[in-house]
C-alpha cells in the first residue's frame, strides 16, 4: 500500500473520515479518494486489496464505493472485514 496524495495523509491528520472509490482506475468519483492497484492518474491510494491497507488506521474511513472490481478479489472475506 502507498499513499500518493498528500492531501490523504493531511485528512488522517485532522480525523477527517476519508470516502475511498474502490477499484476507480482513472476517474474516481468527486469528492472521494481513488484507489487501485495500479499508480495512475486519478490514484491516489495504491493498494493490492488483497493485502490489509495498514496505513488507514481503524475508523479513519466514512465511505466506501466499488463498482466492478470486488469480483476479483479472490480472498474477499478478510477485505470485508477490513473495510
Amino acid at each position: 500500500m502507498k499513499i500518493l496524495n498528500p492531501r490523504v495523509l493531511e485528512d488522517l491528520e485532522r480525523a477527517v473520515p476519508l470516502k475511498l472509490d474502490v477499484g476507480c482506475g482513472e476517474r474516481p468519483s468527486p469528492g472521494y479518494y481513488g484507489v487501485d492497484l495500479v499508480e495512475m492518474n486519478g490514484v491516489d491510494i495504491a493498494a493490492d486489496l488483497n493485502k490489509p491497507l495498514d496505513l488507514l488506521p481503524d475508523n479513519s474511513v466514512g465511505a466506501i464505493i466499488s463498482r466492478h472490481v470486488l469480483e476479483h478479489i479472490p480472498n474477499l472475506v478478510p477485505l470485508h472485514a477490513e473495510f
